[in-house]
């Protein structure tokens, strides 16, 4: 799967090669499109429930002589300076020549990190240390209820540092055995510990899960956080209890899940894209000169395609209907789309369910679709809403071949005993067996005859002359 996404055209451009086989696939924006990004976001908590070490509450301190004249209390240090926005930490000095203290947070303190039998966790923490002690170790404690350890997972590092820097933020990551009722963390830094070495550990997070942040590129720890961070655009922070005492929750603000940027076997290129472009809104498509190429729904070109009768049209057919759909599949006349997307959650395996809706006032023909695959924020429903809107009049006509014609063009289309609409050309389809051309048109409206919507194809502006008003204009 892919990660968050700043450039849309970047992702095209990775699929379609992929899907050619090719190193590169080079994607252009036709039409004033521009780059969008499709960022995606997911929900959290962090289970530790003093994350901030606001207080040294729960917090000890013990030493490779366990509990004898060198076991000191924790101490709760302020980061100042270069070391914002690391805050509070929690901190062991060492009062004796030793071979390792620890930062503890036992599975017994006031206010305990509940665990379940089976289920992934991954615990982190950002950690310095004196100079000197550049190994440090973090272990995961998993506990039954009365407290006695039913195994431990560890991690090491040997690149702690003296400030706290964001590669060294250690975490190890263990599914929890059964009769697992609460976990424990140690903060361990080992080597030549001598009188007045000190270990700190802050930002203290525990996450169901792997650990990784499933919005940013494969193997980058999940980000800190806890109920005291700012709100942002993108998320909500909050506690579940008390304040620095409980666990801590984010909020995605938009709903937009990291599945919906995973290719599943047997989807084809177009399917992995569609809804990514959709809700977006652009449109992929692939040009006679062998670029592909990325438009909004104001795309358009230069030039006009004419279909008149007596000249090149040869059959035409007038449609105004509630009920008929567009060559696309989706329907002529529609007020309002209504999206509903079910699919199964990739991390979790649930079934997850998102709406999206795009409305006009006094709706009466909502156009509802059931979709099997990942919500990919809302923005769909509004896009497609503004493609159908175009679509309440069409005339499907076969003509005269003509090789310049292309999609986004104005036509002028003119059948007999009616007058003459002028809109933009939607789809070409060329057959070269029976020499004629099949022409959909979206966005019609009636040229009225002296009106510049029926002016000749080659004309412009400045063809007319200064002195002719628009009342006076004839064609």
């Amino acid at each position: 799967m892919w990660r968050n996404l700043t450039s849309v055209r970047t992702l095209c451009q990775e699929a379609l090669s992929l899907t050619a086989g090719v190193v590169s696939t080079s994607v252009a924006f036709v039409g004033g499109a521009t780059d969008k990004s499709f960022l995606t976001y997911t929900a959290a908590k962090n289970l530790f429930p003093n994350p901030n070490v606001t207080t040294n509450t729960g917090f000890t301190a013990y030493s490779s002589a366990g509990s004898s004249t060198t076991y000191v209390s924790a101490q709760l240090v302020q980061s100042t300076g270069t070391q914002a926005p690391y805050g509070n930490a929690a901190r062991t000095t060492a009062k004796a020549t030793l071979t390792s203290i620890d930062v503890r947070y036992p599975q017994n303190a006031p206010n305990p990190i509940s665990g379940s039998a089976g289920q992934q966790y991954s615990a982190s923490v950002s950690v310095r240390a004196s100079a000197g002690l550049t190994n440090g170790t973090l272990y995961i404690q998993f506990c039954d209820s009365a407290g006695a350890v039913l195994q431990t997972y560890s991690k090491s590092t040997t690149e702690m540092t003296s400030n706290f820097v964001s590669s060294v933020r250690m975490s190890v990551t263990a599914v929890a055995p059964e009769g697992t009722s609460t976990i424990g963390l140690v903060l361990r830094a080992t080597g030549s510990v001598v009188n007045g070495s000190v270990l700190d550990g802050a930002q203290w997070m525990v996450l169901e899960g792997n650990g990784l942040d499933p919005n940013a590129p494969s193997g980058t720890l999940h980000p800190f956080f806890s109920g005291a961070t700012a709100d942002s655009a993108d998320y909500h922070y909050s506690w579940d209890g008390d304040a620095d005492v409980s666990p801590s929750n984010r909020t995605p603000l938009v709903d937009r899940s990291p599945d919906s940027l995973v290719w599943t076997p047997g989807a084809s290129a177009d399917d992995f894209l569609e809804p990514i472009l959709d809700a977006v809104g652009l449109r992929l498509f692939y040009r006679e000169d062998g670029q592909w190429c990325l438009a909004d729904n104001g795309y358009s070109l230069p030039g006009q395609l004419t279909v008149q009768d007596g000249s090149n049209l040869y059959e035409g057919t007038e449609t105004v209907s509630i009920g008929e759909d567009s060559v696309d599949g989706y329907p002529m006349n529609a007020d309002a789309v209504l999206l509903n997307y079910v699919w199964t959650d990739s991390i979790t395996g649930q079934e997850k369910k998102a709406f999206d809706f795009a409305i006009t006032p006094n709706y009466k023909r909502p156009y509802r679709e059931e979709i099997e695959r990942p919500f990919p924020g809302p923005g769909q429903a509004k896009h497609l809403l503004a493609r159908l809107q175009a679509r309440k009049y069409a005339l499907d006509v076969i003509a005269r071949p003509d090789f310049s014609a292309r999609p986004g063009m104005t036509a002028l289309i003119s059948l007999p005993g009616s007058a003459a609409q002028t809109g933009y050309v939607e789809a070409l389809d060329f057959d070269l067996s029976s020499a004629q051309m099949s022409v959909t048109t979206k966005g019609l409206v009636t040229a009225l005859n002296n009106s510049y919507g029926k002016a000749p194809a080659d004309q412009t502006y400045a063809d007319v002359a200064s002195t002719v008003t628009y009342a006076t204009y004839t064609n």
